[in-house]
């Protein structure tokens, strides 16, 4: 099956979203999909999967403002005892932060982008840490 069509829209989709910091990650994993192609029974891990029908349609992720819920509307769908559960609101597949609860302090919503950088944070703050204790002794 040809590429060439989600070559398209993934460099219509890099345009709108350029300068965010998961660039370098979409563009390795689309990199990873142009050398690897889209799986066929002839890759082993694919063998008994079938999924060429996914590719016969043209999908699309419409940018329309978000539909607003009113506080009646949102009541009538949750469940007994929401009032002591993290809500997590989503509103045609788009999470709302403004409409969900997180009631637990071990629950952290982020978007993608700011827990990637939480991450690398992460991860660099022992390298900081022992780059000041040796500048320390110096």
């Amino acid at each position: 099956m040809n590429t060439a069509y989600f070559k398209e829209h993934f460099d219509q989709l890099q345009k709108t979203d350029k300068g965010d910091a998961l660039d370098a990650v979409r563009q390795n994993g689309f990199n990873a999909f142009t050398q690897f192609g889209i799986p066929t029974s002839k890759h082993e891990e694919w063998k008994y999967t079938r999924i060429g029908g996914l590719f016969n349609k043209e999908y699309f992720f419409p940018k329309t403002a978000p539909v607003s819920l009113s506080a009646n509307k949102l009541n009538a769908v949750r469940l007994p005892g929401h009032e002591h559960a993290n809500e997590l609101i989503f509103v045609n597949g788009v999470f709302s932060f403004e409409l969900s609860v997180v009631r637990s302090s071990s629950l952290v919503v982020l978007p993608l982008e700011e827990a990637a950088i939480m991450n690398t944070l992460k991860l660099l703050l022992p390298i900081l840490v022992i780059a000041q204790n040796i500048y320390a002794m110096a």
